[in-house]
Protein backbone atom coordinates (compact mmCIF):
# COMPACT_ATOMS: atom_id res chain seq x y z
CA UNK A 1 0.00 0.00 0.00
CA UNK A 2 1.22 3.44 -1.07
CA UNK A 3 0.99 5.76 1.85
CA UNK A 4 -0.76 9.10 1.02
CA UNK A 5 1.04 11.99 2.40
CA UNK A 6 -0.87 14.63 4.11
CA UNK A 7 0.74 18.29 4.24
CA UNK A 8 0.09 21.21 6.31
CA UNK A 9 -0.69 24.75 4.78
CA UNK A 10 2.69 25.31 5.79
CA UNK A 11 4.25 22.60 4.19
CA UNK A 12 2.39 22.90 0.72
CA UNK A 13 3.09 26.93 0.64
CA UNK A 14 6.70 25.72 0.97
CA UNK A 15 6.38 22.68 -1.89
CA UNK A 16 5.46 25.76 -3.73
CA UNK A 17 7.46 27.82 -3.71
CA UNK A 18 10.91 25.49 -3.93
CA UNK A 19 9.26 24.12 -7.24
CA UNK A 20 9.02 27.80 -8.71
CA UNK A 21 12.21 29.13 -6.98
CA UNK A 22 14.27 25.32 -7.66
CA UNK A 23 12.77 24.46 -10.41
CA UNK A 24 11.86 27.25 -12.30
CA UNK A 25 8.09 25.86 -13.11
CA UNK A 26 6.19 29.58 -13.03
CA UNK A 27 3.52 30.32 -11.10
CA UNK A 28 0.97 30.34 -14.05
CA UNK A 29 1.93 27.07 -15.15
CA UNK A 30 0.88 25.64 -11.65
CA UNK A 31 -2.22 28.07 -12.03
CA UNK A 32 -3.10 26.15 -15.70
CA UNK A 33 -2.44 22.49 -14.24
CA UNK A 34 -4.62 23.46 -10.94
CA UNK A 35 -7.52 24.49 -13.24
CA UNK A 36 -7.18 21.72 -15.71
CA UNK A 37 -7.73 19.35 -13.11
CA UNK A 38 -10.91 21.20 -12.13
CA UNK A 39 -12.03 21.50 -15.12
CA UNK A 40 -12.20 18.04 -15.16
CA UNK A 41 -14.57 17.35 -12.48
CA UNK A 42 -16.69 19.79 -13.56
CA UNK A 43 -17.07 18.47 -17.37
CA UNK A 44 -17.51 15.00 -15.20
CA UNK A 45 -21.39 16.71 -14.57
CA UNK A 46 -21.59 18.08 -18.16
CA UNK A 47 -22.99 21.56 -16.51
CA UNK A 48 -25.24 24.15 -18.54
CA UNK A 49 -24.15 27.04 -16.45
CA UNK A 50 -21.26 27.67 -14.35
CA UNK A 51 -20.08 30.01 -11.83
CA UNK A 52 -16.79 30.68 -10.43
CA UNK A 53 -16.26 32.28 -7.33
CA UNK A 54 -12.78 33.84 -7.35
CA UNK A 55 -10.80 35.93 -4.54
CA UNK A 56 -8.12 38.20 -4.68
CA UNK A 57 -4.90 35.43 -3.99
CA UNK A 58 -3.80 32.50 -5.95
CA UNK A 59 -6.82 30.27 -4.85
CA UNK A 60 -9.24 32.74 -7.21
CA UNK A 61 -6.74 32.53 -9.94
CA UNK A 62 -7.03 29.07 -10.17
CA UNK A 63 -11.22 29.87 -10.56
CA UNK A 64 -10.83 31.89 -13.08
CA UNK A 65 -8.39 30.20 -15.27
CA UNK A 66 -11.25 27.55 -14.76
CA UNK A 67 -14.06 29.73 -16.02
CA UNK A 68 -11.68 31.08 -19.04
CA UNK A 69 -11.11 27.26 -20.26
CA UNK A 70 -14.79 26.08 -19.65
CA UNK A 71 -15.54 29.36 -21.79
CA UNK A 72 -13.12 28.62 -24.55
CA UNK A 73 -14.85 25.08 -24.62
CA UNK A 74 -18.71 26.43 -25.41
CA UNK A 75 -19.71 26.48 -21.95
CA UNK A 76 -21.44 29.41 -20.21
CA UNK A 77 -19.15 30.09 -17.68
CA UNK A 78 -19.40 33.62 -15.41
CA UNK A 79 -17.11 34.74 -12.51
CA UNK A 80 -18.35 36.52 -9.25
CA UNK A 81 -14.97 38.51 -8.12
CA UNK A 82 -14.74 38.71 -4.40
CA UNK A 83 -12.62 41.63 -2.95
CA UNK A 84 -10.81 44.47 -4.82
CA UNK A 85 -9.51 43.89 -8.33
CA UNK A 86 -6.72 46.21 -7.54
CA UNK A 87 -5.62 43.70 -4.46
CA UNK A 88 -5.27 40.84 -7.08
CA UNK A 89 -2.11 39.05 -6.96
CA UNK A 90 -0.41 40.11 -10.73
CA UNK A 91 -0.71 36.20 -11.14
CA UNK A 92 -4.19 36.34 -10.16
CA UNK A 93 -5.16 39.76 -12.51
CA UNK A 94 -3.39 38.46 -15.51
CA UNK A 95 -5.65 35.67 -15.44
CA UNK A 96 -8.70 38.13 -14.96
CA UNK A 97 -7.49 40.05 -18.05
CA UNK A 98 -7.47 36.79 -19.91
CA UNK A 99 -10.55 35.89 -19.18
CA UNK A 100 -12.20 39.32 -20.15
CA UNK A 101 -10.18 38.87 -23.35
CA UNK A 102 -12.18 35.83 -24.25
CA UNK A 103 -15.31 37.52 -23.83
CA UNK A 104 -16.13 36.53 -20.05
CA UNK A 105 -18.62 38.23 -17.91
CA UNK A 106 -18.49 38.96 -14.37
CA UNK A 107 -21.79 39.49 -12.23
CA UNK A 108 -21.84 40.95 -8.82
CA UNK A 109 -25.44 39.99 -7.65
CA UNK A 110 -25.25 37.55 -4.81
CA UNK A 111 -28.00 35.36 -6.29
CA UNK A 112 -26.13 31.93 -7.61
CA UNK A 113 -29.48 30.21 -8.12
CA UNK A 114 -29.33 30.50 -11.75
CA UNK A 115 -26.30 28.00 -12.04
CA UNK A 116 -25.94 24.19 -12.07
CA UNK A 117 -22.51 24.29 -11.33
CA UNK A 118 -20.02 26.54 -9.22
CA UNK A 119 -16.77 26.29 -8.81
CA UNK A 120 -15.61 27.84 -4.92
CA UNK A 121 -11.89 29.97 -5.78
CA UNK A 122 -12.33 31.83 -2.97
CA UNK A 123 -9.79 30.68 -0.37
CA UNK A 124 -6.76 28.59 -0.09
CA UNK A 125 -4.42 26.68 2.09
CA UNK A 126 -3.74 30.23 3.89
CA UNK A 127 -6.64 30.91 5.64
CA UNK A 128 -5.53 32.04 9.00
CA UNK A 129 -8.78 34.01 10.00
CA UNK A 130 -12.88 34.13 10.41
CA UNK A 131 -14.58 34.58 6.93
CA UNK A 132 -16.14 38.03 6.92
CA UNK A 133 -18.17 40.69 4.69
CA UNK A 134 -18.34 39.62 0.94
CA UNK A 135 -16.31 36.95 1.29
CA UNK A 136 -18.84 35.11 4.00
CA UNK A 137 -21.75 36.22 1.92
CA UNK A 138 -20.19 35.13 -1.35
CA UNK A 139 -20.06 31.50 0.58
CA UNK A 140 -23.30 31.84 2.39
CA UNK A 141 -24.72 31.99 -1.52
CA UNK A 142 -23.17 29.38 -2.91
CA UNK A 143 -24.52 27.30 0.20
CA UNK A 144 -27.64 28.51 -0.62
CA UNK A 145 -27.65 27.38 -4.85
CA UNK A 146 -26.71 24.12 -3.14
CA UNK A 147 -29.81 23.35 -1.40
CA UNK A 148 -31.48 24.29 -4.84
CA UNK A 149 -29.15 21.30 -6.77
CA UNK A 150 -26.50 22.99 -7.79
CA UNK A 151 -23.08 21.18 -7.43
CA UNK A 152 -19.92 22.73 -5.56
CA UNK A 153 -16.65 21.98 -6.28
CA UNK A 154 -14.30 23.24 -3.78
CA UNK A 155 -10.69 24.08 -5.68
CA UNK A 156 -7.63 22.65 -2.86
CA UNK A 157 -10.26 23.07 -0.08
CA UNK A 158 -13.52 24.66 0.82
CA UNK A 159 -13.14 28.18 1.47
CA UNK A 160 -13.81 28.78 5.04
CA UNK A 161 -12.18 25.41 6.07
CA UNK A 162 -8.77 26.25 8.38
CA UNK A 163 -6.05 24.04 6.44
CA UNK A 164 -4.32 22.47 9.66
CA UNK A 165 -7.49 22.00 11.75
CA UNK A 166 -10.54 21.13 9.50
CA UNK A 167 -12.53 23.80 11.61
CA UNK A 168 -14.91 26.43 10.07
CA UNK A 169 -14.05 29.69 10.23
CA UNK A 170 -16.89 31.97 10.79
CA UNK A 171 -18.55 30.10 7.87
CA UNK A 172 -17.80 27.82 5.27
CA UNK A 173 -18.44 26.50 1.93
CA UNK A 174 -20.28 23.18 1.75
CA UNK A 175 -18.79 21.64 -1.44
CA UNK A 176 -20.11 18.58 -3.04
CA UNK A 177 -16.40 17.34 -4.13
CA UNK A 178 -13.20 19.24 -3.54
CA UNK A 179 -10.24 18.89 -5.71
CA UNK A 180 -6.85 18.64 -3.59
CA UNK A 181 -3.33 19.84 -5.18
CA UNK A 182 -0.88 18.02 -5.17
CA UNK A 183 -1.45 16.20 -1.61
CA UNK A 184 -4.27 15.75 0.68
CA UNK A 185 -4.63 18.18 3.98
CA UNK A 186 -5.37 17.58 7.18
CA UNK A 187 -8.56 19.77 6.57
CA UNK A 188 -9.89 17.33 4.44
CA UNK A 189 -9.69 14.10 6.79
CA UNK A 190 -10.75 15.99 9.54
CA UNK A 191 -14.07 16.79 11.37
CA UNK A 192 -16.38 18.53 10.54
CA UNK A 193 -13.50 19.85 7.35
CA UNK A 194 -14.17 16.47 5.63
CA UNK A 195 -17.93 16.68 6.06
CA UNK A 196 -17.88 20.07 3.49
CA UNK A 197 -15.27 18.88 1.13
CA UNK A 198 -17.43 16.19 0.14
CA UNK A 199 -15.36 13.80 -2.17
CA UNK A 200 -12.06 14.11 -2.47
CA UNK A 201 -10.06 13.91 -5.33
CA UNK A 202 -6.43 14.35 -5.26
CA UNK A 203 -4.33 15.53 -8.80
CA UNK A 204 -1.07 15.71 -9.76
CA UNK A 205 -0.03 19.66 -10.80
CA UNK A 206 3.20 19.62 -11.10
CA UNK A 207 4.56 19.86 -7.15
CA UNK A 208 8.06 19.16 -7.11
CA UNK A 209 7.47 16.00 -5.13
CA UNK A 210 11.53 15.60 -4.35
CA UNK A 211 11.19 18.27 -1.44
CA UNK A 212 8.03 16.53 0.37
CA UNK A 213 10.66 13.63 0.36
CA UNK A 214 13.56 15.65 1.71
CA UNK A 215 11.64 17.12 4.08
CA UNK A 216 10.05 13.64 5.66
CA UNK A 217 6.65 14.61 6.12
CA UNK A 218 5.64 13.10 9.25
CA UNK A 219 1.82 13.18 8.16
CA UNK A 220 0.08 10.30 6.18
CA UNK A 221 -3.40 8.95 5.30
CA UNK A 222 -4.57 5.42 3.14
CA UNK A 223 -7.55 5.99 0.94
CA UNK A 224 -10.67 4.26 1.80
CA UNK A 225 -10.04 1.35 -1.39
CA UNK A 226 -6.17 1.10 -0.08
CA UNK A 227 -4.83 -2.73 0.35
CA UNK A 228 -2.78 -2.54 3.45
CA UNK A 229 -0.16 -5.60 4.05
CA UNK A 230 -0.44 -8.17 6.92
CA UNK A 231 2.46 -10.65 8.07
CA UNK A 232 2.07 -13.62 5.81
CA UNK A 233 1.21 -16.96 7.77
CA UNK A 234 3.40 -19.41 7.84
CA UNK A 235 1.95 -22.76 6.84
CA UNK A 236 3.87 -24.81 8.88
CA UNK A 237 2.72 -22.11 11.64
CA UNK A 238 0.59 -23.41 15.24
CA UNK A 239 -1.20 -21.29 17.04
CA UNK A 240 1.21 -20.23 19.52
CA UNK A 241 3.30 -19.25 16.19
CA UNK A 242 0.33 -16.31 15.73
CA UNK A 243 0.30 -15.03 18.77
CA UNK A 244 -0.90 -15.45 22.28
CA UNK A 245 -3.31 -12.26 23.60
CA UNK A 246 -4.29 -11.70 27.04
CA UNK A 247 -8.10 -9.79 27.40
CA UNK A 248 -8.55 -8.18 30.73
CA UNK A 249 -11.60 -6.82 30.59
CA UNK A 250 -15.18 -6.71 32.12
CA UNK A 251 -16.93 -5.99 35.26
CA UNK A 252 -19.80 -8.15 36.76
CA UNK A 253 -22.09 -6.45 34.22
CA UNK A 254 -20.23 -6.09 31.12
CA UNK A 255 -19.43 -9.20 29.84
CA UNK A 256 -19.95 -8.04 26.34
CA UNK A 257 -16.60 -5.88 26.56
CA UNK A 258 -14.03 -9.09 27.20
CA UNK A 259 -16.52 -10.71 24.70
CA UNK A 260 -15.76 -7.99 21.72
CA UNK A 261 -12.37 -7.33 22.05
CA UNK A 262 -11.70 -11.64 22.38
CA UNK A 263 -13.77 -12.55 19.79
CA UNK A 264 -12.02 -9.48 17.44
CA UNK A 265 -8.57 -10.87 18.48
CA UNK A 266 -9.59 -14.60 17.31
CA UNK A 267 -10.25 -12.84 14.04
CA UNK A 268 -7.44 -10.67 13.24
CA UNK A 269 -5.67 -14.01 13.45
CA UNK A 270 -4.42 -14.13 17.01
CA UNK A 271 -3.67 -17.46 17.74
CA UNK A 272 -5.01 -18.02 21.25
CA UNK A 273 -7.05 -15.30 23.07
CA UNK A 274 -6.99 -15.48 27.20
CA UNK A 275 -9.41 -13.49 28.80
CA UNK A 276 -9.24 -12.78 32.18
CA UNK A 277 -12.82 -11.38 33.94
CA UNK A 278 -15.07 -11.22 36.86
CA UNK A 279 -16.86 -14.49 38.02
CA UNK A 280 -19.91 -13.23 37.09
CA UNK A 281 -19.16 -13.54 33.32
CA UNK A 282 -18.26 -16.69 33.45
CA UNK A 283 -21.47 -18.88 31.83
CA UNK A 284 -21.61 -15.81 29.15
CA UNK A 285 -17.82 -16.34 27.71
CA UNK A 286 -17.94 -20.15 28.44
CA UNK A 287 -21.33 -19.81 26.16
CA UNK A 288 -20.55 -17.04 23.44
CA UNK A 289 -16.74 -17.80 22.85
CA UNK A 290 -15.63 -21.59 23.36
CA UNK A 291 -12.63 -20.04 21.75
CA UNK A 292 -11.42 -18.84 24.21
CA UNK A 293 -9.33 -19.65 27.77
CA UNK A 294 -11.18 -18.35 30.47
CA UNK A 295 -9.31 -17.54 34.46
CA UNK A 296 -11.80 -15.28 36.42
CA UNK A 297 -11.75 -13.18 39.76
CA UNK A 298 -14.31 -12.37 42.14
CA UNK A 299 -13.81 -8.74 43.93
CA UNK A 300 -16.04 -8.52 47.11
CA UNK A 301 -17.46 -4.45 47.12
CA UNK A 302 -14.45 -3.51 49.26
CA UNK A 303 -12.35 -4.37 46.25
CA UNK A 304 -11.28 -7.65 47.91
CA UNK A 305 -9.86 -9.96 44.99
CA UNK A 306 -10.52 -13.58 45.42
CA UNK A 307 -10.19 -15.96 42.04
CA UNK A 308 -12.07 -18.96 41.16
CA UNK A 309 -15.39 -20.46 41.17
CA UNK A 310 -18.31 -18.03 43.47
CA UNK A 311 -18.46 -21.50 45.69
CA UNK A 312 -14.83 -22.00 46.15
CA UNK A 313 -14.18 -18.37 47.07
CA UNK A 314 -10.66 -18.18 48.62
CA UNK A 315 -8.96 -14.15 49.31
CA UNK A 316 -6.16 -14.09 47.53
CA UNK A 317 -4.99 -10.72 46.59
CA UNK A 318 -1.61 -11.13 46.57
CA UNK A 319 -1.74 -14.17 44.93
CA UNK A 320 -3.38 -12.65 42.16
CA UNK A 321 -0.05 -10.59 41.14
CA UNK A 322 1.19 -13.86 40.82
CA UNK A 323 -1.59 -15.15 38.41
CA UNK A 324 -1.15 -12.04 36.41
CA UNK A 325 1.91 -12.42 35.98
CA UNK A 326 1.67 -16.17 34.77
CA UNK A 327 -0.56 -14.71 32.22
CA UNK A 328 0.95 -11.67 31.11
CA UNK A 329 4.36 -14.10 30.87
CA UNK A 330 2.57 -16.07 28.42
CA UNK A 331 0.90 -13.26 26.54
CA UNK A 332 2.56 -11.40 23.56
CA UNK A 333 -0.18 -8.37 23.84
CA UNK A 334 -2.27 -7.23 26.68
CA UNK A 335 -5.67 -5.42 26.07
CA UNK A 336 -6.58 -4.18 29.02
CA UNK A 337 -9.57 -2.07 29.86
CA UNK A 338 -13.17 -2.52 27.98
CA UNK A 339 -15.91 -2.96 30.22
CA UNK A 340 -13.57 -2.67 33.48
CA UNK A 341 -15.34 -0.76 35.57
CA UNK A 342 -12.85 2.21 37.58
CA UNK A 343 -13.43 0.79 40.90
CA UNK A 344 -10.87 -0.31 43.15
CA UNK A 345 -10.36 -3.82 41.70
CA UNK A 346 -10.30 -2.38 38.43
CA UNK A 347 -7.58 0.09 39.16
CA UNK A 348 -5.68 -2.82 40.84
CA UNK A 349 -5.85 -4.75 37.89
CA UNK A 350 -4.35 -1.68 35.57
CA UNK A 351 -1.37 -0.69 38.37
CA UNK A 352 -0.49 -4.56 38.24
CA UNK A 353 -0.54 -4.43 33.84
CA UNK A 354 1.66 -1.16 33.87
CA UNK A 355 3.93 -2.52 36.74
CA UNK A 356 4.98 -5.44 35.49
CA UNK A 357 4.41 -5.87 32.02
CA UNK A 358 6.83 -5.39 29.74
CA UNK A 359 4.88 -6.97 26.53
CA UNK A 360 2.61 -4.59 24.37
CA UNK A 361 -0.53 -3.60 25.59
CA UNK A 362 -3.60 -1.63 24.41
CA UNK A 363 -5.38 0.02 26.71
CA UNK A 364 -9.05 0.87 26.59
CA UNK A 365 -11.44 2.57 27.74
CA UNK A 366 -11.80 2.26 31.62
CA UNK A 367 -8.43 1.53 31.93
CA UNK A 368 -7.48 4.69 30.81
CA UNK A 369 -10.34 6.36 33.37
CA UNK A 370 -8.24 4.53 36.13
CA UNK A 371 -5.68 6.18 34.71
CA UNK A 372 -6.91 10.09 34.22
CA UNK A 373 -8.12 9.49 37.91
CA UNK A 374 -5.01 8.48 39.63
CA UNK A 375 -1.60 10.39 39.58
CA UNK A 376 0.67 7.31 40.07
CA UNK A 377 -1.27 5.23 37.27
CA UNK A 378 -0.33 8.22 34.83
CA UNK A 379 3.60 8.10 36.08
CA UNK A 380 3.89 3.86 35.44
CA UNK A 381 3.02 4.93 32.00
CA UNK A 382 5.23 7.59 31.51
CA UNK A 383 7.52 4.86 32.95
CA UNK A 384 6.47 1.96 30.22
CA UNK A 385 9.12 1.64 27.79
CA UNK A 386 8.81 3.99 24.84
CA UNK A 387 6.20 2.69 22.45
CA UNK A 388 5.36 -0.38 24.89
CA UNK A 389 1.64 1.26 25.09
CA UNK A 390 -0.82 2.02 22.58
CA UNK A 391 -3.91 3.68 24.14
CA UNK A 392 -7.31 4.59 22.62
CA UNK A 393 -9.15 7.40 23.66
CA UNK A 394 -12.20 8.82 22.51
CA UNK A 395 -12.32 12.39 22.89
CA UNK A 396 -14.00 12.23 26.30
CA UNK A 397 -11.20 9.32 28.03
CA UNK A 398 -8.64 12.28 25.87
CA UNK A 399 -9.70 15.06 27.63
CA UNK A 400 -9.88 13.00 30.96
CA UNK A 401 -6.52 12.54 30.18
CA UNK A 402 -5.14 15.77 29.20
CA UNK A 403 -7.26 17.55 31.26
CA UNK A 404 -8.73 19.74 28.26
CA UNK A 405 -12.41 19.85 27.79
CA UNK A 406 -13.20 18.18 24.52
CA UNK A 407 -13.63 21.49 22.26
CA UNK A 408 -10.36 22.74 23.11
CA UNK A 409 -8.62 19.48 22.40
CA UNK A 410 -10.20 19.39 18.85
CA UNK A 411 -8.94 22.72 18.28
CA UNK A 412 -6.08 21.05 16.69
CA UNK A 413 -6.78 17.33 17.53
CA UNK A 414 -3.48 16.45 15.55
CA UNK A 415 -1.38 17.96 18.03
CA UNK A 416 -3.31 17.11 21.02
CA UNK A 417 -2.56 13.37 20.01
CA UNK A 418 1.01 14.22 18.75
CA UNK A 419 1.93 15.96 22.09
CA UNK A 420 -0.01 13.87 24.64
CA UNK A 421 2.40 10.88 22.98
CA UNK A 422 5.32 12.23 22.66
CA UNK A 423 4.76 13.61 26.52
CA UNK A 424 3.91 10.00 27.94
CA UNK A 425 6.08 7.44 25.15
CA UNK A 426 3.41 5.76 23.99
CA UNK A 427 1.18 5.55 20.94
CA UNK A 428 -2.17 7.02 21.31
CA UNK A 429 -5.60 6.40 18.73
CA UNK A 430 -7.31 9.37 19.26
CA UNK A 431 -10.63 7.59 17.92
CA UNK A 432 -12.95 9.99 16.62
CA UNK A 433 -14.96 10.07 12.78
CA UNK A 434 -11.52 11.11 11.77
CA UNK A 435 -9.09 9.11 13.93
CA UNK A 436 -5.87 10.54 14.72
CA UNK A 437 -2.64 7.30 15.71
CA UNK A 438 0.52 9.12 16.47
CA UNK A 439 3.90 7.81 18.08
CA UNK A 440 4.86 11.65 18.95
CA UNK A 441 6.12 12.28 15.72
CA UNK A 442 4.19 10.09 12.88
CA UNK A 443 0.60 10.74 12.53
CA UNK A 444 -2.04 8.61 10.71
CA UNK A 445 -5.33 10.45 9.50
CA UNK A 446 -7.82 7.55 8.90
CA UNK A 447 -10.42 8.03 6.13
CA UNK A 448 -12.87 4.90 6.00
CA UNK A 449 -15.48 3.98 8.32
CA UNK A 450 -19.55 4.93 8.89
CA UNK A 451 -21.21 6.48 11.80
CA UNK A 452 -23.32 3.10 12.07
CA UNK A 453 -20.12 2.75 13.96
CA UNK A 454 -20.46 5.02 16.68
CA UNK A 455 -22.15 2.36 18.72
CA UNK A 456 -21.66 0.09 21.82
CA UNK A 457 -18.83 -2.13 21.62
CA UNK A 458 -16.93 -0.65 18.81
CA UNK A 459 -14.15 0.50 20.29
CA UNK A 460 -13.54 -3.14 22.39
CA UNK A 461 -13.31 -4.21 18.58
CA UNK A 462 -10.90 -1.82 17.92
CA UNK A 463 -9.02 -3.33 21.09
CA UNK A 464 -9.54 -6.36 19.68
CA UNK A 465 -7.54 -5.95 16.30
CA UNK A 466 -4.53 -4.17 17.40
CA UNK A 467 -4.02 -6.02 20.07
CA UNK A 468 -4.37 -9.21 17.66
CA UNK A 469 -1.58 -7.27 15.00
CA UNK A 470 0.91 -6.42 18.30
CA UNK A 471 0.95 -10.05 18.91
CA UNK A 472 1.74 -11.09 15.35
CA UNK A 473 4.96 -8.90 15.83
CA UNK A 474 3.47 -5.55 14.16
CA UNK A 475 5.38 -2.80 14.76
CA UNK A 476 3.01 -1.13 17.45
CA UNK A 477 2.72 2.11 15.63
CA UNK A 478 2.03 -0.13 12.59
CA UNK A 479 -0.07 -2.22 14.75
CA UNK A 480 -1.99 0.54 15.51
CA UNK A 481 -2.99 2.69 12.45
CA UNK A 482 -3.51 -1.09 10.79
CA UNK A 483 -5.74 -1.90 13.41
CA UNK A 484 -7.90 1.70 12.91
CA UNK A 485 -7.48 0.63 8.96
CA UNK A 486 -9.22 -2.85 9.34
CA UNK A 487 -11.67 -1.66 11.71
CA UNK A 488 -13.12 0.65 9.55
CA UNK A 489 -12.93 -1.17 6.74
CA UNK A 490 -14.70 -4.03 8.49
CA UNK A 491 -17.18 -1.59 9.42
CA UNK A 492 -17.69 0.18 6.04
CA UNK A 493 -18.34 -3.93 4.75
CA UNK A 494 -20.54 -4.93 7.44
CA UNK A 495 -22.90 -1.80 6.62
CA UNK A 496 -23.69 -3.72 2.82
CA UNK A 497 -25.63 -5.96 4.83
CA UNK A 498 -27.32 -3.42 7.30
CA UNK A 499 -27.82 0.49 8.11
CA UNK A 500 -26.21 3.25 10.24
CA UNK A 501 -29.51 2.98 12.55
CA UNK A 502 -29.40 -1.13 13.04
CA UNK A 503 -26.07 -1.26 13.10
CA UNK A 504 -24.04 -3.12 16.28
CA UNK A 505 -20.35 -3.92 17.01
CA UNK A 506 -20.19 -7.64 16.77
CA UNK A 507 -21.18 -6.85 12.52
CA UNK A 508 -17.55 -5.21 12.64
CA UNK A 509 -16.13 -8.41 14.50
CA UNK A 510 -17.38 -10.75 11.92
CA UNK A 511 -16.98 -9.05 9.16
CA UNK A 512 -13.04 -9.29 9.77
CA UNK A 513 -12.77 -12.59 8.14
CA UNK A 514 -14.02 -11.05 4.62
CA UNK A 515 -12.12 -8.21 4.88
CA UNK A 516 -8.56 -9.74 5.87
CA UNK A 517 -9.34 -11.95 3.17
CA UNK A 518 -9.89 -9.06 0.39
Amino acid sequence: MNKKYVLTAGEMQTADKTTIEDLGICQEVLMERAALAVVSRVLHYKPNRVLCVCGIGNNGGDALAVARILLMQGIRADVFLCGVVEKQKPSVRKQYDIFVKVGGKTITILDFSEYDMIVDGIFGVGLTRNVEGVFAEAADAMNAASTLGAKVIAADIPSGIHTDTGAVMGTAVKATETVAFAYYKPGHLLYPGAEYCGKVFVEDIGIDTQYVSELQVKNFTAEIDSRIILKERARNGNKGTFGRVLVIAGSSSMYGACYLSALAALRTGAGLADVFTHEMNRTAIQTMLPEAILHTYYANADGTLHVGYTNEITERTNEIKIELCKLIEASDCVIIGPGLSTDDTACFLVKQVLKHCNKRIVADADALNCIAKENDLKELLKMQNKGNVIITPHPGELSRLTGKNVAELKNDYIETVRSFAREYGCIVVGKDAGTVVSDGENVYINQNGNCGMATAGSGDVLSGIIGALCAQKEAPFDAAWKGVFLHGKAGDKALECSNTYSFIAGDIANALAEVIEE
